[in-house]
């Protein structure tokens, strides 16, 4: 029996295109309808009117849609929403989307398809245009860790702003004036929103931030040492690395003891996002707590309601905020 990823494959498209086609739901170009419904007579698709039939029913089934799963990050988001979703009764089918847009759209094709009504999207990329259709489609699509203001209601998002400007604050009170940044290169919010809030905290404190005094990098371990090496290179002076993730963090500390340099005594270093490792890593690693497990939970039951319009969600905007977790690698009296 032909499946849409059949159609998709014999149209030159994808299965998100196919199923638009067939439930007839979204803006699709002449040409490109044409082309599938030649691919559907010719593979001999038939849709599955029972899928279809329970997307107008309530089911037990949600689905999560996140970048990589061989990440920390996400392994902890979806233990959020699987220990939620157990105590309501809910099964979860989880994808990984690898970062790209289009796979997500086929993941939430593939979904609706098996007349899932809660969706939780991770999406790093996605356009704002599409993700506001497909919200208005899909009552139960939640937003995760991204923050829309047409969408509020919408979206399950951390205040990075505040969590950049904590851990600044933090070192600063530790005596800390020769402040370093590592940041993500990634075309995101977040890194821009981390460092926003460690620029408010410097100012408060009367320290400058310079241009050069910020490396931009992967954000990954491997990315932390690239940063520190350029950082170094520029011939910068810093007593402080404040890191957009944990990541970096670990890659810089391990940079920094290979250069000879000790942690915290000559240099302190942060984080972001509390992963498992910050905790076993000697010194011990200062951080931002991210709430993802519980945000997970949350988005969880707020695409619940949304679907039932429980509770007051409409215009609802769903912030968390970090907590600070202070260890070894600021304060030498921690040790």
């Amino acid at each position: 029996m032909a499946t849409l990823k059949d159609v998709a494959r014999e149209a030159g498209v994808s299965t998100a295109t196919v199923s638009r086609v067939v439930c007839g739901k979204d803006m699709v170009t002449p040409g490109l309808k044409n082309k599938v419904e030649k691919a559907l007579k010719k593979t001999g698709y038939r849709p599955n009117q029972t899928a279809r039939a329970l997307v107008n029913q309530r089911t037990s089934l949600l689905g999560l849609i996140v970048p990589d799963l061989s990440l920390s990050f996400y392994g902890t988001l979806a233990a959020g929403v699987l220990q939620t979703c157990k105590s309501k009764g809910y099964k979860v089918i989880v994808n990984n989307s690898f970062r790209e847009p289009e796979a997500e759209l086929d993941a939430i094709a593939d979904l609706q398809e098996q007349g899932c009504q809660h969706i939780l999207l991770h999406s790093l990329y996605g356009d704002e245009s599409v993700l506001t259709e497909l919200c208005q489609r899909i009552p139960g699509l939640v937003i995760l860790n991204r923050f829309i203001p047409s969408l509020a209601e919408h979206c399950v998002s951390l205040d990075n702003v505040t969590g950049g400007r904590l851990i600044a604050q933090h070192v600063l009170e530790q005596g800390r004036r020769q402040i370093a940044v590592i940041n993500s290169s990634s075309p995101l919010a977040d890194p821009v929103e981390r460092l926003r809030g460690i620029q408010q905290s410097c100012e408060a404190h009367g320290v400058e931030l310079a241009a050069n005094a910020v490396a931009y990098t992967e954000p990954s371990i491997e990315g932390g040492k690239q940063a520190i090496e350029l950082l170094l290179n520029s011939q910068q002076v810093f007593d402080a690395v404040l890191a957009y993730n944990d990541n970096m963090a670990l890659g810089a500390m391990n940079a920094l003891l290979d250069k000879g340099y000790q942690v915290p005594k000559d240099i302190a270093v942060t984080g972001f996002d509390d992963l498992f490792f910050a905790s076993t890593c000697r010194p011990g690693l200062t951080t931002m707590h991210y709430p993802i497990k519980e945000m997970a939970a949350y988005a969880a039951k707020l695409s619940f309601d949304l679907v039932n319009r429980r509770g007051d969600v409409k215009h609802k905007r769903h912030l968390f905020v970090p907590s600070l977790v202070s260890r070894g690698s600021v304060c030498c009296d921690w040790l």
